[in-house]
Parts: structure tokens; C-alpha cells; sequence
């Protein structure tokens, strides 16, 4: 190798070697925001339409741990599920398109910083559920259906006094960008994702509710049974809730007891328990072990599978023998929701679901529900963190609910009958004018004379001849009317047959739907649908039966005040011969007539100038003296009435000797 390749060699080498460290020295601080700030946070052609896929990882700093949601769409089904939540299916589509829509149009305001070392300090470090520390941000991946990456970022903490501005940071990178970002829509809440109608019923058409109050004793493998209630809803009746029937547990077995003298039903509770039931909202699920039927019949491979036992007990179900048969029974008794269009929802209540903590609780629980009131240990239990519970539920269809139709039945066509009503139809429609009676004809030749042009000889022909169209046409309304009663039973025929099937198709949907799962709902919402006999009936309230006493009997006292006022003041005025009046008419047989008068003597109290003008002139000033009305006024003012009457009315009766008419207008006004 001659001198000159090696100088060369080491001239080549020597400018590798610079060009690999001005590639490799740092770059100054002040030229990154020249070039970053203002531009996208995502690419541009981010499209959040074409989201298929969402992980949120999210650390709580409450509960010092990491939490995984994951949302994403099957290509192969074509539906949402939840991967963190056992695939549950979403209703995630809409959400989806919100969420994604967060990150459009992002731009960014500033670098804070490229140190890895400040990550901690804006709430950047990628969250680890292996290792939750203080510090942790939110990491968000978003993904197309093909699996590219959308959207990498890691969301840390607010801005200090700007709280519409955020520290982001992109997965793998150490810059730290501030940008206007809210994260509402990015929720990790299993509730938000689901369909929030689970049972999909109207409170308006709700039927029947029966609650079946029960608890299972694991020691002794028996069900203690405590109570049965069934109750009708009608939404336009008075009242609405009515009780059926209310059986309890005594030394017997479950006897009838009812509503005491001084027992209502808590109509409010059972309101709550109507619109709990609308929005029964769940805030988490698990999958039923395999061998468990959409009906909650446990097969034979479920009661052999001690794994599958160990599942159902842990959340407070048990297999019992029904029938020859195997059931699910569960360890805070059901309630059956039986509605309009004949679904009927079973609700099964288990144990509480949560952390270990409120597991520890779990058994006391059973002991506890027995009693009248439970609220002291409840309220406890309300107070620990993540208390809730399982629930089971299943649909089926009751035929007995709707209504069989009412099918007219079908007129039947007449034999000999037709002709003999023809017959009579025409005779009295000639004797209409007369009375009805055969011997009328007789009584009136003339009237025959005068019909005898018509002629009963000729009319036997004609009626033969007028008889056949007369039934023709009768069979023929006859066959229309029967034709149209039979279009109208298969209508209600055929809607009748609409309604069982539309029935059918809804309990088996969400059969469907209920088959596989364990929901969990809240301990509010638990205590709202999960009611016993001290929760519906309670004690009439005082004040009004009170009420109710105090009101007969304050007019009673007052009416015969009354009328002893009017027995006794009306032997005093000075006109002494209307009580002799008065007894004579109380003892004339014409009491309608007394109560007929008066009436009429009411409405004359301000009509007495008309009946003084008929008066002779010279009694008018005697009666309006001022100082006898206002007394009589005040008391029964009953004397103002009789007081102008008996000298008006006595004097022209006592000619005719009509006994019963003048005493008439004596009689004082009926209170």
C-alpha cells in the first residue's frame, strides 16, 4: 500500500468522523419552537371516523393503581365490544366518532421541555399497571381497522391557572408540548360505553310487580322464606298501585296477613321502585360459567362442575332442586316485573360485588335482611369504596297478560220464522193509527171500508209475490252482516296472534342479551328495586284521619242548632196563628209540596217588594220596620219569611176552603 492510499484512507475516515458527530451534537433549544409550535399534534389526515380502536390507561391516584379500558369493533361480527370488560358488547359507535374528534385540529402552543427528567413533574411517565407510581399521565392509542396507529400520546396535568391547557407528550418521545386539550370524552366509566337502557321497558306499562322476599342458608341448604307480595299498576286507575296479595312467613308457612285498619302502601317507594327499574343503570359486568341456560336452569354438567358452583356462590347464587329440577335461586331473594305486552322481567339479587373489603362483609348480610330495618348496617357498607352488587337477570313471555279477543258471534239465518214477521209488519203498519188489539178492526168498519181498495184477497198474492224479494233481500243482509262480522273476528284475530309473536320475539332478544352475564349495579340502586313489607306498607298518617273526623262533625253540631232556633222562635212573633198553620200542614199528606215551596220562598227573600206590592197599601209600612230583620237576620232568618206571608195568603184561602194549599207558604225555608 503505497503512502498516498493511506493518506487518503485517513482523510476519509477523518471526515466520517466529523460527519458523525455533527450529526450527533445537540441542537440548540431555541430553534425547536420555530419549527414545532404552531403545527398539528396528530397528522393531518387524521380521519376519526376511520377510529376502530381505543386503549385509555389510566392511573388513579386515589386508589394508587392503573386502570385499562379498551374499546374496539369486530370486523368478523361487525359489532363494539369491550376487550377490558370480558368483550361486553358497546354501544360505542357515536362515542367512538366523540372521542376521536378530541384530537382534531390540535395545534402546539409551546415546548416546555425535552428533558426525560421533567416527566415526572407534568404528570408524563407512561403508566405501568405492573408498577403504579406518582407521576403517571394517561396514555392514549387510538387505531384504524386495519391496526395502524392513529393517535400515541401520553395526556399529563393541567397548566397551572389555565385549565384548558395540558401537558401532552408523544409515546416514545421526550418533548413536552402545551396544547389546548379537554378530556371529557375520553372517559374510562364501563357505564359510558354500554347501552344505557338494559332493560328496555316502558314504567307506564308495567302490569303486575311481585317480590318474593327470601334468603338462602348455605349451612343448612335451605331456603327461609320470609315474604311474598304481588301488586297491580294501572296508570290510569285510582289508586295506581293496588296489593293482591300479601303473604308472610309464620309458624305455618306463608299466610295471607293484608293491609291493616291503619296500613296504606307507600305509593312513593313503589314509584321509586318503577323508575329504578327504567333506568337501571349497571356498572359492571362478569360472564356466567358455561352450563347455565338463558332461563337460569342449571343443566347437570353446571351442578357436577365445582368450579362452576364455586362461581355462582361466590356472588351469592346457589343451584336448589325445584321440581324434579334445577334452579337458580339466589341469596337476597327476586322481584318479577310482569308488563303490557306480556314480557316479564325476573330479577335475581346476590351478593355484594366490589373489593376484598366489602367482601368480608358479605356474610352478616343475610342475617341482617330478616329484620324489619336494616339502614344502620347499610349506610355502613354505602360508605365503603367500590360497594356493590350482583344481579342476574332473564325475560320470558306470559301469554296470560294480553287480552284474549272478544269474537262477535255469527247471526244465524232464520227457517219459518221470516214469513210470520212479515206478516204482522204489514197489519199494523195499516192499523198504526188505531191501537194494537185485533178487535180494533172490528170496532171500525169504516176504517176497512176505506182500506178495502187494497183488499186482503189480492194482497195474498201479491204477498207472495212480495215475500220471496223481502226474504231474498233479507238473506242477503244477512250473508253481509255475517261477512262482515267474520272480516272483523279475524281481525282481532289476526292482531291477537301479532301481539303474542311481537311478545315472544321480544323475551327472546333479550334473553339473549341477559344470557351470559352477571350485572352489577349500584348499592343506590339496589336499595330502590330490592324492597321488602316495611318498604311498601306503612302507617296511616294522623292528621288526616283527623282532618277526616273534624269536618262531619262541625256541621252536625251547627244543622240542629238550626233548625231548634226555628222550632222555637216561630211561636214568638206576634202573628200567633202560624203555628196552628204550620201543624196543619205538617199534618197534610203533601210533603212534596213543603219541600217544593220553600225552594221557592228562598229565591223571594230579595223578591219580598214584588209580593208586598200585592198587598194592600196600607200593611206595606208596617213591614219594613228596620229593627225586626236585622235580629232575625242574624239568628235563623227565618221569621223575615212567614212574617209577610200570613196576611197576604189566609185571607183568599179561607173562602175556598182549601186546607192544604195556604198552609203552604208558612213553613219556614228548609235549612
Amino acid at each position: 500500500m503505497t503512502e498516498k492510499t493511506k493518506t487518503l484512507i485517513f482523510v476519509l475516515v477523518a471526515i466520517g468522523m466529523l460527519l458523525v458527530a455533527w450529526a450527533a451534537q445537540p441542537r440548540r433549544l431555541e430553534e425547536r419552537p420555530e419549527e414545532l409550535v404552531g403545527q398539528l399534534l396528530v397528522p393531518e389526515d387524521f380521519n376519526p371516523l376511520k377510529a376502530a380502536s381505543l386503549e385509555i390507561v389510566k392511573y388513579d391516584e386515589k386508589e394508587v393503581r392503573v386502570e385499562t379500558f379498551e374499546v374496539a369493533h369486530d370486523k368478523q361480527k361487525g359489532v363494539w365490544s369491550i376487550p377490558s370488560h370480558e368483550n361486553y358488547p358497546a354501544d360505542a359507535k357515536e362515542h367512538m366518532a366523540e372521542a376521536a374528534t378530541t384530537f382534531v385540529g390540535l395545534k402546539i402552543l409551546q415546548l416546555a421541555t425535552e428533558n426525560p427528567g421533567d416527566h415526572k413533574q407534568y404528570g408524563l411517565l407512561d403508566p405501568d399497571p405492573r408498577d403504579p407510581r406518582e407521576g403517571m399521565g394517561t396514555r392514549v392509542i387510538m387505531k384504524d381497522k386495519d391496526g395502524n396507529t392513529m393517535v400515541a400520546l401520553i395526556i399529563g396535568k393541567e397548566v397551572p391557572g389555565q385549565s384548558d391547557l395540558r401537558y401532552v407528550r408523544r409515546v416514545g418521545q421526550d418533548q413536552v408540548f402545551v396544547v389546548p386539550l379537554k378530556i371529557d370524552r375520553l372517559s374510562t366509566r364501563f357505564e359510558d360505553w354500554i347501552e344505557k337502557d338494559l332493560l328496555k321497558l316502558n314504567p307506564w306499562d308495567i302490569k303486575e310487580v311481585e317480590i318474593r322476599d327470601y334468603s338462602v342458608d348455605i349451612v343448612r341448604g335451605m331456603i327461609i322464606q320470609r315474604g311474598q307480595m304481588t301488586l297491580e299498576y294501572n296508570d290510569t286507575g285510582d289508586p295506581r298501585w293496588k296489593l293482591v296479595q300479601d303473604l308472610q312467613a309464620t309458624e305455618k308457612g306463608l299466610q295471607q296477613v293484608g293491609l291493616g285498619q291503619d296500613e296504606e302502601l307507600n305509593t312513593s317507594k313503589l314509584d321509586d321502585l318503577k323508575f329504578a327499574l327504567d333506568d337501571l343503570k349497571i356498572v359492571d359486568v362478569n360472564r356466567k360459567p358455561p352450563g347455565l341456560s338463558a332461563d337460569l336452569k342449571a343443566e347437570e354438567t353446571l351442578i357436577t362442575n365445582r368450579e362452576a358452583v364455586e362461581n355462582l356462590a361466590a356472588r351469592g347464587f346457589y343451584p336448589a332442586r325445584v321440581d324434579a329440577r334445577y334452579e337458580i335461586v339466589s341469596n337476597e331473594g327476586e322481584i318479577r316485573v310482569l308488563m303490557k305486552d306480556g314480557v316479564e322481567y325476573l330479577l335475581r339479587f346476590g351478593g355484594p360485588a366490589g373489593t376484598g373489603r366489602t367482601e368480608e362483609k358479605q356474610p352478616p348480610k343475610p342475617e341482617t335482611k330478616p329484620d324489619s330495618k336494616t339502614e344502620p348496617t347499610t349506610e355502613k357498607q354505602k360508605t365503603t369504596p367500590g360497594m356493590n352488587r350482583f344481579i342476574m337477570v332473564t325475560a320470558r313471555f306470559n301469554e296470560s297478560a294480553i287480552p284474549k279477543p272478544q269474537l262477535e258471534p255469527l247471526p244465524e239465518e232464520p227457517t219459518e220464522k221470516a214469513p210470520s214477521e212479515t206478516k204482522p209488519e204489514t197489519r199494523p203498519a195499516d192499523a198504526s193509527p188505531n191501537a194494537k188489539p185485533e178487535p180494533k178492526p172490528e170496532e171500525k168498519p169504516a176504517s176497512s171500508s176505506e182500506k178495502t181498495p187494497v183488499k186482503e184477497a189480492p194482497s195474498a198474492s201479491q204477498q207472495k209475490t212480495e215475500s220471496k224479494p223481502s226474504s231474498e233481500e233479507a238473506k242477503k243482509e244477512l250473508e253481509k252482516r255475517r261477512e262482515e262480522i267474520k272480516k272483523e273476528n279475524e281481525r282481532k284475530q289476526k292482531d291477537y296472534q301479532e301481539k303474542l309473536e311481537q311478545g315472544r320475539k321480544k323475551a327472546k332478544e333479550l334473553n339473549d342479551r341477559f344470557a351470559e352475564w352477571y350485572y352489577i349495579i349500584s348499592e343506590e340502586t339496589y336499595k330502590k328495586i330490592r324492597l321488602n313489607r316495611s318498604d311498601i306498607v306503612k302507617k296511616k298518617e294522623k292528621k288526616e284521619e283527623e282532618k277526616k273526623e273534624e269536618k262531619p262533625e262541625q256541621p252536625k253540631e251547627k244543622e240542629p242548632s238550626k233548625e231548634t232556633d226555628h222550632q222555637h222562635q216561630h211561636p214568638t212573633p206576634e202573628h200567633q196563628p202560624q203555628p196552628e198553620d204550620r201543624s196543619k200542614a205538617a199534618e197534610t199528606p203533601q210533603p212534596a209540596k213543603q219541600q217544593d215551596r220553600p225552594k221557592q220562598q228562598d229565591t223571594p227573600k230579595q223578591s219580598l217588594p214584588p209580593e208586598q206590592s200585592k198587598v194592600p197599601p196600607e200593611l206595606q209600612p208596617e213591614t219594613p220596620a228596620p229593627t225586626e230583620p236585622k235580629p232575625d237576620a242574624r239568628k235563623p232568618s227565618a221569621e223575615s219569611k212567614p212574617a209577610p206571608s200570613p196576611p197576604t195568603e189566609p185571607a183568599p184561602s179561607s173562602p175556598p176552603k182549601p186546607g192544604e194549599k195556604p198552609p203552604t207558604p208558612n213553613p219556614p225555608a228548609a235549612p
